[in-house]
């Protein structure tokens, strides 16, 4: 069983995640997809039971918590890459990322946002205080 989580939150499942081809984005389209993410119809009931096996399992949260944290360091470098600073960079991508973490786990019980609403938090984090 850990051998399957670990493969579920590998680098081979990187590939199949597109985080690789994201990485090489232009860091504007890097966040709209991943935004864009948030909402479709993926394997979530696999991923909450993974993450809810991961409060139990030493080595599944392990695996879930190197997987999170290179989502949110491609998502952060998006951010330093548009030139926001080291703190707006950390503060924006770790909104995006625990939003996908609620997903997971709020799916099921809350509305989920059309792909329009994401696209709408996306400008709002993008948005300068200028």
């Amino acid at each position: 069983m850990a051998a399957i989580a670990r493969l579920y939150f590998s680098q081979e499942m990187d590939s199949a995640r597109g985080l690789v081809t994201m990485e090489e984005m232009p860091p504007d389209q890097r966040l709209e997809t991943m935004s864009a993410m948030l909402v479709e119809s993926r394997a979530w009931e696999g991923e909450a039971a993974i993450r809810e096996w991961a409060r139990a399992d030493e080595t599944v949260a392990e695996a879930v918590g190197e997987l999170d944290r290179r989502i949110l360091r491609v998502v952060h470098d998006a951010f330093a890459e548009l030139g926001f600073s080291e703190r707006e960079a950390r503060i924006r991508s770790g909104v995006l990322v625990y939003a996908g973490i609620g997903f997971v786990y709020g799916r099921s019980a809350l509305p989920v946002p059309s792909v329009e609403e994401i696209h709408d938090v996306l400008a709002l984090l993008l948005r300068r205080d200028d």
